[in-house]
C-alpha cells in the first residue's frame, strides 16, 4: 500500500490556518484511515475516519477549522500538528487565523489587531510573536525632566516564548541608563524584531477604557478605546392580585451599557470589529481583568473621505454584576471647544 499526501502549503513553513484549505492524498488502497492530532497531546485525535478513496484520490476538508477551535480551547496561538492517511504523514506548524491573509504576512507582522496604537502614559504592553526565540529592539522617543525631546535605541528582553511583556517604568529607567538623562515620560516606542514592527504612541487620553479580547489570530490584544458609556436597566417580573394587593415575583434585574467611541483611526476600526467578533474579551476595571460579553453593536464605516469613522455597541458583564459606578460615571471635563477627549486623538 502506498499513498501520497499532496498539499497547497509548504510544511516546513509555518502556515495559516485559512490557507490550510482541501488537502488531497492519492492511495492505491481500497480505504485508508484519517487522523490529525496536535503534537502536544497524540493520543487524543482531532479526526479520526475512514475515508475510501474515487479512481485512486481523496479529498480532506476543514483541517483549517479544526485547527482553530483546537488551538482556541487550549489558548493557542500556534502549534505543530501531525495528518496521518493511511502509511503518509506530513507535520507542520499551524497558526491560527479566521481572516484570509497571504502565507508572507507572517514575516512581516506580530499577531496582533493594532499594528499602531495610542496608548495613555504609564501603560504597560505585550507583544505577540508567531514564533518563538526573538530578539527585539525598542526604537525609543521620550521626554526628559527638562522638557527636551530625545531619542534613543536599547536592547528589548531577548524572548524564548511567543509573548513578551513590556513594562512602562523598566522602558523609561533603560532610556535613563543609555543616555544618562532622566525620561520624564515616553512619548512613543517602535518595537521591531527582524521584519516586524509596531509603534506605540503614548498621550493623556481621558475617558480612555482598555478592553482585552482575543483576535483572530486567537492571541490576546490590549485596545484602549475612548468613548462615553451609558448605563440601561432593564426589570423583568411577574405580578399577581391576591385580595386587592397586586404582589410581583419571578423579578429578574438585568443591566448593559452601550458604548458611543469617538472618532476612530482605520486600524481602529479594524481592531473594533476583531473585538466585537472575539469569543473572549475582558475590560480592565480595578486593576484586574473582568469577562463581559456583547448583546449588540453597530459597526458601519465608509470610504467617504466626508465620513467620521464612530461605532455603537452594547455589553453585558458576564457574571451578572454591575459595572462599577466609578469606570462610567466620572465627571468629564468642561472645553469649550470641538476639540474635546472624543475628537481630538484624530489630531494627534
Amino acid at each position: 500500500m502506498s499513498t501520497t499526501i499532496n498539499t497547497s502549503f509548504t510544511a516546513s513553513e509555518i502556515v495559516l490556518t485559512c490557507n490550510i484549505g482541501t488537502i488531497e492524498a492519492e492511495t492505491d488502497a481500497q480505504n485508508v484511515s484519517v487522523t490529525l492530532v496536535n503534537t502536544l497531546n497524540p493520543s487524543e485525535y482531532i479526526l479520526l475516519i475512514v475515508q475510501y478513496p474515487y479512481n485512486g484520490k481523496i479529498q480532506i476538508f476543514e483541517i483549517g477549522r479544526l485547527i482553530e477551535q483546537d488551538l482556541s480551547s487550549r489558548g493557542l496561538s500556534f502549534c505543530s500538528y501531525k495528518l496521518m492517511v493511511g502509511d503518509a504523514s506530513l507535520e507542520f506548524t499551524a497558526l491560527c487565523c479566521r481572516r484570509k491573509l497571504l502565507s508572507g504576512w507572517i514575516t512581516n507582522n506580530f499577531l496582533t489587531a493594532l499594528p499602531t496604537q495610542i496608548m495613555p502614559h504609564d501603560s504597560d504592553f505585550s507583544i505577540h510573536f508567531p514564533e518563538t526565540d526573538n530578539v527585539i529592539h525598542l526604537a525609543v522617543t521620550f521626554r526628559d525632566e527638562d522638557g527636551r525631546i530625545g531619542s534613543c535605541s536599547i536592547q528589548g528582553p531577548d524572548s524564548l516564548s511567543n509573548v513578551t511583556e513590556f513594562d512602562y517604568i523598566d522602558i523609561c529607567a533603560s532610556v535613563n541608563n543609555a543616555t544618562g538623562k532622566a525620561c520624564k515620560e515616553l512619548l512613543f516606542v517602535t518595537v521591531t524584531s527582524a521584519n516586524r514592527s509596531n509603534t506605540i504612541f503614548f498621550a493623556n487620553r481621558e475617558h480612555c477604557h482598555r478592553f482585552t479580547f482575543r483576535n483572530c489570530f486567537n492571541a490576546f490584544d490590549d485596545f484602549y478605546l475612548c468613548g462615553s458609556i451609558t448605563e440601561s436597566t432593564k426589570v423583568d417580573s411577574e405580578y399577581a392580585v391576591c385580595n386587592g394587593i397586586k404582589t410581583v415575583y419571578d423579578r429578574s434585574v438585568s443591566r448593559s451599557y452601550k458604548f458611543n467611541t469617538g472618532v476612530l483611526s482605520e486600524t481602529e476600526a479594524e481592531a473594533l470589529t476583531q473585538l466585537v467578533e472575539s469569543n473572549e474579551t475582558h475590560l480592565y476595571i480595578a486593576k484586574a481583568l473582568r469577562r463581559i460579553v456583547f448583546t449588540g453593536h453597530s459597526l458601519e464605516f465608509s470610504d467617504d473621505n466626508a465620513s467620521q469613522r464612530r461605532a455603537e455597541f452594547t455589553f453585558e458583564m458576564a457574571d451578572g454584576t454591575p459595572l462599577p459606578p466609578e469606570v462610567w460615571l466620572k465627571q468629564r471635563t468642561s472645553v469649550n471647544t470641538v476639540f474635546t477627549d472624543q475628537f481630538e486623538d484624530s489630531f494627534l
